[in-house]
C-alpha cells in the first residue's frame, strides 16, 4: 500500500507539472507520514548518504566544463572542424550536428548541457540551408544525448557510486555503443532528409586546406577528450580527478587561448554550473530516499518473482526490464531513475548470467531514449527553446531518431562484445 501511495502522489504531481525532484521528494514524505512506523529523521540521513560520495564530486567540475565550452568558444571553433571534414556530403550539416556532439560528449557529459550548446550553433546554421527546425532541434536533441553514452557520462558516474563498478571501466565501455549510436544518428538523418527533401544544397566544398586550418583551430579543443580518456586509462588520475582537469583545462583554452571568457563572465559562468550542480544533487538526494522506501518494503523481491513467474529466459527478462525503464524514461529524468530502479533490476540482471556491465551501458542508452521521448524529453525541450519553436513541431520529428536508438539497444544486447571487449583489453 505504501508503495502504491508513493507512485500515485508522484504520478499526479509529475502531471500537475510539479519539478520531478519535488513530486520525488513529496511522495516520499508522504509515504513516511502514513506509515508512522519509521521517523522523519531518517530523510537527512539518507540524504547525506546519497550526496555524500567521492565519485559525485565529478559532477560540479564536468558541470562547469561544460559551461566552459558553450561560453569560452570550444563549441564553434569544434563545429567548424566538423563541417570541413563531414560537410561535403549531401545533408552535410545533419553529420556535423553528430560528430559534434560526439566531441562536446568527450567532454561535459551533460545531455542538456551539450543539447544547449550545439543548439544555439547548428540550428540558425541549418535554417538558413533550408532545414525545418523542427528536423533541426530534433537532431541536436539526439546528438546531445550522445553526451549520455560517451564517456565521461554524468549517469556511468551515477551507476558506478550505486554498483561499485569502476567509473573507469564504465566509462572504456561506453566508447563502442557511442560510435554505434552516432552512425545510426547519421544514417537515420540522411534517410530522413532524402524523405523531406532538405540538405541538397548545403555542401560545403571539401579541401585539406580547410579541414587543416579548422583542424589546427580546433586542436586544443579535440585534444580535451584525448587528455581525459587518456589519463584514465593510463592511470594518471581518477574519474573523478578527471572531471576537475577537464574543468581546467577548458578554462584555460576559453580564457587564455581562445580568450572568450572574461572576467566579468566567470562569476555567470560559475553561478550557471552550481545552479545546475544543486537542482542535480537536489534530484540525486531525493531519488535516494524514493529508492531506500522501495528496498525496505521489498519491491525488488516482488519484481523477481514476478519477472521469473513470466519466464526465465534471459532475453525476456532484459526485454522486460528495459521495457519497464523505458515506459518510466518518458515521464521521470534518467538521474532519479537511475537511483530507484538499478539497485532493484541489477540483481535480477546477473541472476540470469547478464553482465553487470552490459546492463549498465544498456541502461544509459535507454536513459538517452528518455532524454528525447515525450512526454519529458528534457533535450527535446532545451533544443525547441534554443530556436523559439513549439516542442510539439520538435516531437514530430523525434521519433525516426528514438528507433535509432532503440535499434541500437537491441544491437548491444545481441552482440555483447561491443560494449565488454573494450574495457577486457584495459
Amino acid at each position: 500500500m505504501i508503495i502504491g501511495i508513493m507512485f500515485a502522489v508522484m504520478l499526479v504531481l509529475l502531471l500537475l507539472e510539479v519539478p520531478v525532484a519535488v513530486s520525488i521528494g513529496i511522495s516520499s514524505f508522504t509515504a513516511l507520514l502514513i506509515d508512522g512506523s519509521i521517523p522523519l529523521s531518517i530523510i537527512p540521513q539518507r540524504v547525506l548518504n546519497a550526496v555524500n560520495s567521492f565519485s559525485l564530486l565529478a559532477l560540479p567540475f564536468f558541470m562547469l566544463a561544460g559551461s566552459f565550452m558553450e561560453h569560452g568558444g570550444l563549441t564553434k571553433k569544434m563545429v567548424n572542424f566538423a563541417n570541413a571534414v563531414v560537410g561535403w556530403a549531401t545533408g552535410g550539416l545533419s553529420y556535423v550536428s553528430v560528430v559534434a556532439g560526439m566531441i562536446m560528449g568527450g567532454i561535459s557529459g551533460s545531455c542538456s548541457a551539450d543539447t544547449a550548446a550545439l543548439s544555439s550553433i547548428m540550428i540558425p546554421a541549418m535554417s538558413e540551408k533550408g532545414y525545418k527546425k523542427g528536423f533541426s532541434a530534433a537532431l541536436q536533441a539526439a546528438s546531445g544525448c550522445l553526451g549520455l553514452i560517451i564517456p565521461p557520462s554524468i549517469p556511468m558516474i551515477i551507476m558506478g557510486g550505486i554498483t561499485g563498478i569502476s567509473v573507469a571501466k564504465l566509462f572504456v565501455a561506453g566508447i563502442i555503443p557511442g560510435i554505434v549510436v552516432s552512425i545510426a544518428l547519421m544514417i537515420t538523418a540522411r534517410i530522413v532528409c532524402i524523405r523531406q527533401g532538405m540538405g541538397v544544397h548545403d555542401k560545403t566544398p571539401f579541401t585539406l586546406k580547410n579541414v587543416w586550418k579548422t583542424f589546427k583551430e580546433a586542436f586544443l579543443t579535440l585534444l580535451a577528450p584525448l587528455i581525459i580518456m587518456g589519463g584514465i586509462l593510463g592511470g594518471v588520475f581518477t574519474a573523478t580527478e578527471a572531471s576537475v582537469v577537464a574543468a581546467v583545462y577548458t578554462f584555460i583554452i576559453g580564457f587564455f587561448v581562445y580568450k572568450e571568457i572574461k572576467l566579468k563572465d566567470l562569476v555567470r559562468i560559475l553561478h550557471e554550473a552550481g545552479r545546475k550542480t544543486g537542482s542535480f544533487l537536489i534530484i540525486v538526494a531525493s531519488a535516494s530516499i524514493f529508492s531506500w522506501l522501495l528496498t525496505i518494503n521489498n519491491v525488488h523481491i516482488t519484481m523477481t518473482n514476478w519477472i521469473f513467474a513470466i519466464s526465465d529466459n534471459p532475453a525476456v527478462i532484459m526485454f522486460l526490464m528495459m521495457f519497464i525503464f523505458f515506459v518510466l524514461a518518458m515521464f521521470i529524468d534518467e538521474t532519479p531513475l537511475i537511483i530507484m530502479l538499478l539497485p532493484i533490476m541489477l540483481p535480477i540482471a546477473e541472476k540470469v548470467g547478464i553482465d553487470p556491465m552490459l546492463f549498465c551501458i544498456l541502461m544509459v542508452v535507454n536513459n538517452a531514449i528518455g532524454g528525447i521521448m515525450p512526454p519529458v524529453g528534457t533535450a527535446v525541450f532545451v533544443a525547441s527553446a534554443s530556436c523559439g519553436i513549439k516542442t510539439s513541431e520538435t516531437i514530430k520529428q523525434i521519433f525516426p531518431f528514438v528507433l535509432a536508438y532503440i535499434i541500437c539497444l537491441i544491437l548491444l544486447y545481441v552482440f555483447p562484445q561491443l560494449v565488454l571487449w573494450l574495457p577486457s583489453t584495459t
